[in-house]
């Protein structure tokens, strides 16, 4: 594995184990991520297109709401859906 993509999956679990230890005391943690994969692991999530909130749901129920498998083609649909309407 290159030392690159190494320290990215060592990042990725440092911020699930702080979120998910604030999340069992209560604890609200705003995430940001271009990375819908890391979505995934959020209880709740908004998606943002062209600076509005498109979505705001939990992720089962926006790959429901979509018919998508994964929180990407979630957010690959939202964006889409942009460009049809300027």
């Amino acid at each position: 594995m290159r030392i690159d993509k190494f320290l990215k999956v060592a990042r990725v679990i440092k911020r699930r184990t702080v979120a998910n230890e604030a999340a069992d005391n209560g604890i609200t943690i705003f995430v940001t991520t271009h990375y819908m994969d890391e979505a995934e692991y959020c209880d709740r999530i908004s998606i943002m297109v062209h600076g509005k909130i498109a979505a705001l749901a939990a992720p089962k129920d926006m790959k429901k709401e979509y018919n998508a498998v994964t929180m990407d083609e979630v957010f690959r649909k939202l964006v889409a859906g942009t460009f049809n309407q300027e």
